[in-house]
């Protein structure tokens, strides 16, 4: 009997053991999927920064083709580079959101220390 009660702790451990592995494993791959839907929308938003790049070149190209001088007052020129900015904050911000994802969540060696007795 001492040996079947053995045999059935050890079962248990493992089974307790597996659930919290698991419990990880999708923790982990629920975040890897966050960071990867993060990052395709920062190439969206840099494709979208080089449209507002190349707005901003066309227009000083032309200012200086035309006039000499680049007008920085210009509305056209002034919103062109206006629209970069907020592009490029975007951009800023979905990049410190998948940082603090992996940070925070996956390296948390205190969480992984926890669930490995």
């Amino acid at each position: 009997m001492v040996l079947w009660n053995r045999v059935v702790t050890n079962l248990e451990n493992a089974r307790e053991l597996i659930a919290k592995w698991l419990e990880i494993l999708s923790e982990r791959v629920r975040i890897e999927v966050s960071v990867a839907k993060i990052l395709v929308e920062k190439g969206k938003i840099e494709h979208r920064l080089d449209i507002a790049y190349r707005k901003i070149g066309e227009k000083v190209f032309q200012a200086v083709e035309t006039d000499g001088t680049v007008d920085l007052a210009d509305p056209a020129l002034a919103g062109a580079v206006e629209e970069a900015r907020d592009i490029h904050r975007e951009m800023i911000q979905l990049q410190t959101s998948a940082d603090e994802l992996t940070r925070v969540r996956i390296m948390d060696e205190g969480y992984l220390k926890e669930s490995n007795p």
